[in-house]
């Protein structure tokens, strides 16, 4: 129904931006000098504390535990140059869109155009194929036998269709430009009507289907 109708979806987008930090110069800075012991742990890569009550051993925050430090390292981008940043843009899905499609949107930080590949999740009522849209109806045996108007669930708003007496099972009814309507055109609105059989009846529904059996003509001719 999103597909069909379009919206507009909030997505968090992730790329990366030069480190504002070292600006991006780290990994070409960071092996121009030689490290050195941390002056903060001595060289050991762990700090002491003592109190009156216990004594704690945590890893020296200056090193990280590394014993040595390097003027050069970037501790916020880790020497790469570039860290990972997030932004929430708005994407447009135009109306009919379809599984596969690709939606334009563009980065507000670095004026880049990215595109998006639309999934779209399968309906438990409707089925589509191009513009055109396919779902089933259930009716009683009474409403196959006699006919009548019947209100069906669109796309777009409830549909009425009328349905002749007799009908049989797996009867189609196509009503005209009810289907998706996106910039290739309109498709149309395909219904298959299937006769639900009771499983389970009550003492009248039963009477009276026996009632109806004894009027039927149980004499078939075989096709040749």
């Amino acid at each position: 129904m999103e597909a069909a109708h379009g919206l507009k979806k909030n997505i968090d987008l992730r790329f990366l931006k030069k480190c504002p930090a070292c600006n991006g110069k780290s990994p070409q800075l960071v092996n121009r000098s030689k490290p050195e012991l941390c002056r903060k742990c001595q060289g050991i890569g762990k700090l002491t504390k003592k109190t009156a009550t216990y004594t704690s051993i945590q890893v020296c925050d200056q090193c990280h535990g590394k014993r040595y430090i390097n003027r050069n390292e970037c501790d916020i981008c880790e020497n790469r140059g570039v860290v990972l940043e997030t932004v929430r843009i708005v994407a447009q899905v135009p109306p009919g869109v379809k599984h596969g499609e690709l939606v334009p949107v563009d980065n507000p930080k670095t004026k880049q155009r990215i595109h998006y590949r639309v999934q779209v999740q399968p309906s438990d009522i409707f089925q589509r194929i191009g513009n055109n849209v396919l779902s089933d109806k259930y009716i009683t045996i009474s409403d196959a036998v006699l006919g009548g108007t019947f209100k069906v669930r669109g796309i777009y708003e409830e549909l009425e269709v009328k349905l002749d007496p007799g009908t049989e099972s797996h009867t189609t009814k196509t009503l005209k430009g009810k289907g998706i309507r996106s910039r290739d055109g309109t498709g149309d609105h395909i219904i298959n009507f299937k006769i639900r059989i009771p499983r389970q009846l009550s003492m009248k529904q039963r009477q009276l289907i026996m009632a109806l059996a004894k009027t039927e003509d149980h004499t078939f001719e075989r096709p040749i």
